[in-house]
């Protein structure tokens, strides 16, 4: 029972981080696209029509959460929240058992 509690312990601490990760894309983007978005359009509007310019810089911070939130999403996926091992010993004590009983 302490093996498998450990297993889904470690698979929960696994996902929360994942939430961390999405929870700080999130927040970044937002800063990002306050700030950033303001000094690129302003910057690039020296170059390109303003609406262009804008819509460059948040095309590029847009890019940047997605990369945020694959990262978020192959964190969540990567621990099975099975208790692979528990099931893996239960299934040879059950095994032992027998062998013992049949004696």
């Amino acid at each position: 029972m302490e093996l498998a509690r450990h297993e889904i312990v470690a698979s929960v601490i696994a996902r929360v981080k994942a939430v961390g990760a999405f929870a700080a894309a999130a927040a970044l983007a937002f800063a990002a696209l306050l700030f950033g978005a303001i000094a690129g359009t302003l910057a690039l509007g020296t170059v390109v029509a303003a609406w262009v310019a804008a819509l460059i810089v948040a095309g590029c911070f847009l890019a940047i959460c997605g990369i945020a939130a694959m990262f978020g999403v192959r964190r969540m996926k990567a621990p099975s929240i099975a208790p692979k091992e528990t099931v893996r010993t239960v299934k040879e004590d059950v095994e032992w058992t027998r062998e013992l009983l049949k004696r």
